[in-house]
């Protein structure tokens, strides 16, 4: 016997319209034309998660994972959550923090370089010895405080009060204001009450004082307490 099956297939016209297709060759999608956008929104798996171009503005409401180079060209860019860096990164313009930095963590800290106009000049945090260094001039208009040691191989200028709690070592001379503008100087005691101050163009002694070169004295000499001078 002779088993016939009859197919029927229905082929489109011309002119009927097709439902639009993506293709992957070229693997480029465009939406509209240049200077006619429109919105493109690609939600994720959770809520509220999802990437939006809208108005010439990326907003990404997720994490975004980097695995090669990132460069932003734009006019401005604006992070309004956390912003987390496990590599390398360089940032060529101005950048505008409203909230805290961080460089790396407690116990695991990363290096970090600021540079300045001129060669050679800049601020740099050496994480494996713990150091801030700084290759240039230093100008703090308020007050410095300081519970540690500190070094210092080039020029100190303080527009305001300093407080020194711990050693300080300058490798360079120490001036303290300038020819006709000085400023008041203090220097405390191991016991209470002793110091030594030069201010309003007077050194006061509350303490010992000790000479054991030539002194040559050329204004007031007032002692309140004992003394034991040696005249040669």
């Amino acid at each position: 016997c002779v088993l016939a099956l009859a197919m029927s297939c229905t082929v489109p016209s011309v002119d009927e319209p097709r439902p639009p297709r993506m293709t992957t060759d070229p693997p480029t999608e465009v939406v509209e034309a240049d200077g006619a956008g429109k919105t493109v929104t690609f939600y994720g798996v959770s809520t509220g998660s999802s990437v939006t171009y809208a108005a010439d503005k990326l907003s990404v409401k997720s994490n975004v994972d980097v695995l090669g180079s990132l460069a932003l060209t734009g006019a401005s860019v604006h992070l309004t959550s956390s912003l987390a860096v496990t590599g390398n990164s360089a940032l060529i313009g101005t950048l505008g923090v409203t909230g805290a930095v961080t460089v790396g963590a407690n116990g695991s800290g990363n290096d970090l370089t600021l540079y300045g106009a001129t060669a050679g000049s800049g601020l740099t945090w050496r994480a494996a010895t713990n150091t801030l260094r700084l290759r240039g001039v230093l100008d703090l208009v308020g007050g410095v405080t300081t519970s540690a040691n500190g070094q210092i191989d080039g020029e100190l200028t303080v527009g305001g009060g300093a407080s020194v709690g711990g050693e300080l070592a300058s490798g360079g001379g120490l001036t303290v204001g300038a020819n006709g503008n000085g400023g008041d100087v203090t220097f405390y005691g191991a016991s209470a009450g002793s110091a030594v101050k030069f201010a309003g163009d007077m050194l006061d002694v509350t303490a010992a004082l000790m000479v054991s070169g030539d002194a040559d004295i050329t204004g007031t000499f007032t002692v309140q307490g004992n003394s034991d001078i040696t005249a040669p």
